[in-house]
């Protein structure tokens, strides 16, 4: 303990000699805010501002008054050599490091010598704007009303709901120091300055040191939350034997001691392990899916954490896997976990879910694409079957005379010929795209709508390779007559038995003009 007091006042010491000597104020001048004219440099130290204490404990105004000081000064200077030109960008640096200086103090995280020395104008830009963004933070955050949270009273098995809640109402009630009060109430004394922050407004809450007059303002705030949340709950006598310090802070702490016995802690633990034991995933459902059974697993993981019963990594996996029921879905997870041991589960679980999501995706695209493509359009533009007549012999010919985009002659039982009439109905509301060849009057006849779908058919059918060998056979079924259009054929196509007419049906995609003929034969 001696050992650390002793630290802990060395380092101190060594913060208020650096912060305290003109000469390191002089290089942070020079380097720091870019004056590099002495005139400029004896500017600032003559009008009372001669170390980085001195800068830190005054305010913007003071700044600014001692810039109009300089600016008089020049009046009287004989020459153009006397005169002290301080530019607009010098300026605001010296400000945004005032600035930086006095969060820095609020932290406990001032600068010592050798941070001071080897800082340059680069490091004092990016002070600006860190500044700048706060600052303009601070007035949005100022205009912006949130809606209350509904706290419920706490009552021994509700305490995990009031906590969050309660944080949560403390989050939108800002404080002394700009920030939510919820710093009040923290774990920690005072977190790391320098360490990896989202914003500024995350980095005070994490470092604001936690006395002075504005924290004590906050905290009696907080302890009015707790008058108003806890009244009528077994919480009430404890949050008021604070009563006299108004202590929110102490409160707080004493209340969650207290609900967090370790009864409390044992059951927590138990029904978390009993929600991942009893997490199911079989695929995906309408209620059910890997979003919601990853939601269980994570909100476990956080109850056991609580409780002090936190899981490995691994194990999370482990139990994660151990509940899948799907063939698909295990497979994918058990790829994922191999690819990488040190995998986090929050890690694993967004490889894991993207694999899997793109499986599902892909496969309702194919089912989807596999229809599209089967559907056969089986109503006629101008009648469902062609007109025509004709007779039949024995071992006769038949003819039958094509329509507009197709002639030719079809073998038949007898000798007659026919004409039918018929063509796409495009405008149909059963009408599906293809991916074969369309001709310029098909392709016309299409709305865009319907053209766009014909595209995306085809740009699917390139991307995948497992598709379109099926697509190729079943287009290779669509040809087995030459003379019948690709698009015509498979279950679609009406087989004719011998000695009865056969009616030339109108498909959907290049259709022609059928025609009715008497006789048995191929169609």
């Amino acid at each position: 303990m001696q050992v650390v007091t002793w630290i802990l006042t060395h380092n101190r010491d060594n913060i208020k000699i650096a912060m305290d000597d003109p000469a390191t104020f002089t290089d942070v001048l020079t380097n720091a805010i870019g004056l590099t004219q002495n005139r400029q440099r004896l500017a600032i130290i003559d009008n009372g501002f001669a170390t980085a204490h001195g800068l830190a404990t005054i305010g913007d105004s003071a700044l600014d008054t001692l810039f109009k000081t300089i600016e008089n000064q020049n009046r009287y200077a004989n020459n153009a050599n006397q005169r002290v030109n301080i530019n607009i960008t010098a300026k605001e640096r010296l400000k945004a490091l005032r600035a930086e200086f006095v969060m820095r103090s609020e932290c406990d995280a001032q600068m010592v010598a050798n941070e001071l020395t080897i800082m340059d104008t680069n490091d004092v830009d990016t002070l600006r704007e860190k500044h700048r963004t706060w600052h303009e933070s601070k007035k949005r955050a100022s205009s912006v009303s949130l809606p209350n949270i509904d706290v419920p009273k706490l009552v021994k098995n509700n305490w995990k709901t009031f906590n969050q809640t309660f944080i949560e109402t403390m989050s939108r009630v800002r404080g002394m120091n700009s920030i939510p009060i919820s710093y009040v109430v923290r774990s920690t004394q005072v977190g790391d300055y320098n360490g990896a922050y989202e914003s500024t407004e995350e980095q005070l809450l994490s470092c604001i040191n936690l006395r002075g007059s504005n924290f004590n303002s906050d905290k009696q705030s907080v302890y009015s939350l707790l008058v108003q949340y806890t009244k009528g709950s077994e919480a009430e006598t404890i949050v008021e034997k604070y009563a006299a310090s108004r202590d929110g802070r102490r409160a707080f702490h004493a209340v969650k001691a207290h609900m967090e016995s370790t009864a409390y802690m044992n059951n927590l633990r138990t029904e978390a392990m009993a929600k991942i034991q009893a997490a199911h995933y079989k695929g995906e459902m309408k209620e059910f899916g890997i979003a919601k059974y990853y939601t269980i697993h994570s909100n476990a993981h956080n109850d056991l954490d609580m409780s002090g019963e936190t899981l490995s990594d691994r194990m999370k996996v482990t139990h994660f896997i151990s509940g899948m029921k799907d063939a698909t879905a295990i497979n994918y997870a058990v790829m994922t976990k191999a690819e990488n041991n040190a995998y986090s589960f929050e890690d694993f679980y967004n490889s894991f879910s993207a694999k899997l999501t793109t499986h599902i995706t892909l496969s309702s695209t194919q089912k989807q694409g596999a229809r599209n493509i089967s559907q056969v359009d089986t109503h006629g533009g101008r009648g469902d079957t062609g007109r025509g007549r004709g007779r039949g012999g024995r071992d006769g010919r038949g003819r039958g005379r094509g329509g507009r985009n197709y002639r030719g002659g079809y073998r038949g039982g007898g000798r007659g010929r026919g004409r039918g009439r018929g063509r796409d109905n495009y405008s149909a509301p059963h009408w599906q795209p293809r991916v074969g060849d369309y001709t310029d009057e098909e392709w016309y006849s299409l709305s865009h709508e319907q053209q766009q779908r014909v595209r995306d058919l085809r740009r699917f059918s390139r991307s995948q390779q497992g598709s379109t060998a099926n697509i190729s056979a079943a287009q290779s079924q669509q040809h087995d007559d030459a003379s019948i259009p690709s698009h015509v054929g498979g279950n679609n196509s009406a087989a004719v038995p011998p000695g009865r007419a056969g009616d030339a049906f109108s498909a959907s995609g290049r259709g022609g003009r059928g025609g009715r003929s008497t006789g048995g034969g191929r169609f």
